[in-house]
């Protein structure tokens, strides 16, 4: 047999190695199931930020299907780097304070599959003119995901985060804003039981006193205040939030 009629399996044409398609296969599936599981909390939710990257995520996943989809998998990647950044941090918190699988199970989900999207975003555009051989890489970067939402939702199943005591004042931070956008209480302790419902962290910050809390998405804190008479500003200190609206007057009597 000559050597021209030598073919390796699925990676060579005669002797023409041709790149591996495992990663970018990898990223088309873990992008449309990170933009389906982002556009579900979305709509359930009502967050417009979360809207706004589901369509961003749903650009890269028509992208990723445009000629050699190059363009696709670099804003996959940013998209995965984004969410990772922000609920990788968020489900750490809610473990450590355990908030319970209400705030455990989507962080989990989003943190770990964007954190693959990532990887092998990055693996594919690397190596995309690289010839290489079959591997587990991809395969093993699935496996450490499908791994680390169990572990964390094994763990949430522990967590039993306390509700609000009698007397709080209820406060949601839903859709980048404040629920409700005016608070009225007596002077002397007063406890607030803020709810984060959005997918992304926001703060509980008291202008002109140290009440400053951070919320991760789908956790629960529990404030006590003790502020003299007068008006104070409640605002979001994540970059951007309070620019586009998310504040709240506190009248203290």
């Amino acid at each position: 047999m000559s050597a021209r009629a030598v073919r390796w399996p699925s990676y060579t044409v005669g002797m023409r190695p041709v790149p591996n398609r495992d990663w970018p296969w990898l990223v088309r599936w873990v992008a449309g199931f990170v933009f389906l599981a982002t556009a579900a909390v979305g709509l359930r939710s009502g967050d417009t930020e979360t809207m706004v990257i589901a369509g961003l995520l749903l650009a890269a996943n028509v992208l990723l299907h445009w000629r050699s989809g190059l363009a696709g998998t670099i804003l996959a990647g940013l998209l995965g780097a984004d969410i990772a950044f922000w609920l990788t941090p968020a489900l750490i918190a809610n473990l450590v304070n355990g908030e319970g699988l209400h705030g455990v199970v989507v962080p989990a989900v989003l943190a770990a599959s964007s954190l693959v999207l990532l990887v092998a975003s990055v693996t594919a555009v690397l190596g995309r003119h690289e010839p290489t051989t079959a591997g587990s890489g991809p395969m093993v970067a699935a496996l450490i995901g499908v791994v680390a939402v169990v572990l964390a939702t094994g763990i949430g199943l522990f967590g039993d985060n306390d509700g609000p005591q009698p007397g709080d004042v209820e406060v949601a931070l839903q859709d980048t804003a404040f629920v409700p956008d005016h608070l009225e209480v007596p002077a002397g302790p007063t406890g607030f039981y803020v709810t984060n419902d959005d997918l992304f962290w926001h703060t509980f910050t008291v202008e002109g006193t140290d009440v400053d809390v951070r919320l991760a998405s789908r956790s629960n804190r529990r404030v006590e205040v003790d502020l003299a008479p007068g008006s104070y500003e409640i605002v979001c200190r994540i970059p951007g939030h309070e620019s586009v609206g998310m504040t709240s007057t506190l009248s203290v009597t």
